[in-house]
């Protein structure tokens, strides 16, 4: 009897033995297998700087603008262009406004470029959408000069010619998302579905 406890006694340190070995091994196994591997997926928008420059050299007569791509990258862009003009003059009865068109004609004649004239298309939605891509660093210029033809009921307003513009990057699907407009893109030229 005497014998059969010593052996008791030895064994319960051997299964402990390799209870534990098992548990380290099965522990390695699953941790060899579940390892992860974390990568960084950063994703980075274009980026573009679309600008306007005007030239203006006196009350009438000169009035340049240019739509410029000043970025350095290789972003080209889409673009679309409106305006705006407004006479109107503050009086004791507050904002007076006068509209562009007295007698069937302009008011202010604009001389706009070739550019303008060959290479945007007006749509229903009062953009003018340019036919082709503005390239980094391109410009276009679109208007020459501006020349009053106001009758003298317009003395004493002020006239201004604001320009408002949008400019994305130059692919089908941006275009799509951000405008809902279809177009294709054929090397430098743009067709647009208006």
């Amino acid at each position: 009897m005497k014998n059969k406890k010593k052996y008791k006694l030895k064994t319960k340190p051997l299964i402990f033995i390799i209870f534990l070995l098992v548990v380290c091994v099965v522990g390695a196994t699953f941790a060899y297998f579940t390892s992860e591997y974390r990568i960084l997926n950063q994703f980075k928008n274009a980026t573009y700087d679309v600008d306007i420059e005007e030239e203006f050299n006196d009350d009438w007569g000169t009035k340049k603008v240019w739509f410029v791509n000043n970025e350095e990258t290789n972003t080209a862009v889409v673009l679309r262009i409106n305006y705006n003009e407004l006479w109107s003059k503050e009086d004791k009865d507050g904002l007076l406004t006068l509209s562009n068109v007295y007698d069937g004609h302009n008011v202010v004649t604009k001389t706009w470029t070739n550019d303008f004239t060959s290479n945007f298309t007006l749509a229903s939605d009062g953009w003018y959408y340019y036919t082709k891509i503005l390239k980094p660093q391109q410009r276009v210029q679109v208007l020459e000069s501006i020349t009053k033809n106001a009758p003298s009921t317009y003395d004493g307003f002020d006239y201004k010619l604001t320009f408002n513009f949008e400019a994305i990057q130059a692919t089908v699907s941006a275009v799509k998302e951000l405008w809902n407009r279809d177009i294709t893109i054929d090397g430098d030229n743009v067709t647009w579905n208006l």
